[in-house]
């Protein structure tokens, strides 16, 4: 398909919808050929699914919508995701840039291959002033629930598989759609919605730091959670989440939206026992689903929440570990000398987590990780030969007795040594 015409970019619209708006300008043989002319070749022929080559496009373009990285940001789902720290889609274990991994057109603009909305008043604006409609990436949000202009409950689309894989769609290409918001019980949980919709577009539009599975954020954010947690009563003393309790009112908070199909795994009893279970592991980060359902409820904003990531990661950067000299168990001990022939570092992290198993006679490695947050990664990724031998990951009963004769006897040889 030769470029004669290229249409003006619309207010938050997908990239979808811009390349269904450009065939309709320039004549092509066919969708499918439209398609391998915007975006590469490909032998893949649905037009829902084809591949998205970011650089190829911003060539046939030429650059007048930027450079690649800005097309991502602007016209798909990529930076939402990114920002809540992972992706609707499976991206396997290499690295490979999204603007050249081919993932497909839709599932880049919308998140999935189903989620189709739509508002109908913003259909009927689009029709008086441009005489078409084109599809909104607030409404294809999994938080989307009502559109914040018009401040009515969005649609979802009904337009059969097979047609949105033959050929391009735009919400007035008689398209049909019903209202998604049917169930009694969505109807009167409508606060809930707005807020999730404003976190959800708060999101969208606010650059900010990225929320990934690195070790390192998703020790920050444990610990953010398990805080707001510990506030509402649902952490036992020793940092254990209590189970049921939070069952209850995690489920009596958003059981309405277990009609959507997007919600319907996550707020199932196995979906609910996994989010359970992930908030025990210091270094597991859960589902796209979980990690907005969560941040809607314990934090309420976007705003909040990157406040309360800011402060949990400086003051754990900040955290006045207990030294050497200042630490009365630790003082008059066998062990002193051996500590004091180890790097700064080492002295620092070893002692905070002596002084942790002393303390805890069972003690877990994700209660230490809750408690001693710089200390644990710091022994995880530069000592770890020593974090294991004393603190296994399955603990061992009296694991200070053994820690302390094993030092104990390691400075005796060194004395007869010497």
């Amino acid at each position: 398909m030769q470029l004669n015409v290229l249409p003006i970019l619309r207010k938050d619209e997908t990239l979808y919808s811009f390349a269904a708006r450009t065939r309709l300008s320039n004549a092509a043989k066919d969708d499918r050929d439209a398609c391998r002319s915007m975006f590469g070749y490909s032998k893949i022929s649905r037009i829902s699914e084809f591949p998205i080559n970011f650089p190829h496009f911003c060539e046939y373009t030429k650059g007048i919508l930027g450079d690649p990285e800005s097309v991502l940001e602007t016209m798909t789902l990529a930076g939402f995701f990114e920002r809540v720290g992972g992706h609707t889609w499976h991206k396997g274990c290499s690295e490979v840039p999204l603007t050249i991994a081919g993932y497909g057109l839709s599932m880049l603009s919308n998140g999935n291959l189903r989620n189709w909305r739509i508002c109908p008043l913003c259909i009927e604006a689009d029709l008086n002033c441009y005489s078409t409609s084109y599809w909104r990436r607030s409404h294809q949000l999994p938080t989307s629930f009502i559109c914040l202009t018009h401040g009515v409950s969005l649609e979802n689309s009904t337009a059969f598989p097979h047609k949105r894989h033959n050929q391009f769609l735009l919400p007035s290409n008689e398209l049909s759609f019903k209202k998604a918001c049917t169930h009694l019980l969505l109807k009167k949980n409508e606060e809930v919605q707005l807020r999730l919709t404003k976190l959800g577009g708060d999101i969208l539009q606010c650059p900010c730091e990225t929320y990934g599975s690195d070790t390192e954020s998703a020790l920050v954010l444990n610990a953010m959670i398990s805080r707001a947690l510990k506030e509402r009563g649902l952490m036992t003393q020793s940092g254990s989440l209590r189970s049921k309790e939070f069952t209850t009112e995690f489920t009596n908070r958003y059981c309405f939206l277990q009609p959507h199909t997007e919600y319907a795994l996550a707020l199932s009893e196995r979906g609910i026992n996994s989010l359970c279970r992930s908030l025990q592991t210091p270094k597991t980060w859960r589902s796209i689903t979980h990690r907005l359902l969560l941040i809607e409820w314990l934090f309420g904003s976007w705003s909040s929440f990157n406040q309360q990531f800011t402060w949990q990661r400086t003051m754990d950067q900040c955290d006045p570990y207990l030294t050497l000299s200042e630490s009365p168990n630790l003082r008059n001990t066998n062990f002193i000398d051996n500590i004091e022939l180890l790097s700064t570092n080492s002295k620092e992290h070893r002692a905070a987590c002596i002084e942790f198993l002393e303390h805890y006679k069972t003690a877990k490695r994700n209660e230490f990780a809750r408690a001693k947050p710089r200390s644990f990664r710091w022994l995880l990724n530069h000592d770890l030969g020593w974090f294991n031998k004393y603190f296994p990951v399955f603990q061992r009963k009296h694991i200070q007795a053994n820690l302390f004769h094993d030092i104990v006897s390691t400075r005796s040889t060194q004395v007869d040594g010497s």
